[in-house]
């Protein structure tokens, strides 16, 4: 069985002989008797996301999460957490690395959802 879908560009984009994954939802659509399904992700133990780009050697691949302060004032991004006997202490980097300990004294929210951790952080704590 073949199925014609017809060409919507004027040029062919060529993206090489490797594997890719192109899902338009147009497609399906167009086309009778076709449906999408997507498998659940299952754990294989490969990594998905590998750093290959020089700049991105000491990058850490993951959650990512803004941290703002209660202006919403960004102050950077989270680069990750460390002990400190009873509590954590969340790294920040941005204009500069700021160490915020992730207690309900400076940590006002957390919004997983949305990748936004809001921080009462006042100026003079940069000093």
């Amino acid at each position: 069985m073949t199925w014609y879908i017809p060409l919507l560009l004027a040029q062919v984009l060529d993206v090489g002989s490797t594997k890719q994954l192109f899902i338009d939802h147009r497609f399906f659509e167009m086309v009778e008797g076709v449906t999408l399904t997507v498998n659940p992700a299952r754990p294989t133990g490969e990594k998905v996301l590998v750093p290959d780009a020089p700049w991105e050697k000491d990058a850490k691949i993951g959650s990512y999460c803004t941290v703002v302060d209660e202006g919403g004032k960004r102050l950077g991004a989270v680069d990750g957490f460390f002990a400190t006997g009873g509590s954590s202490v969340m790294v920040v980097k941005g204009g500069k690395e700021r160490l915020i300990p992730f207690v309900p004294a400076y940590v006002v929210s957390v919004d997983r959802e949305a990748g936004r951790i809001v921080v009462d952080w006042k100026p003079e704590y940069d000093a």
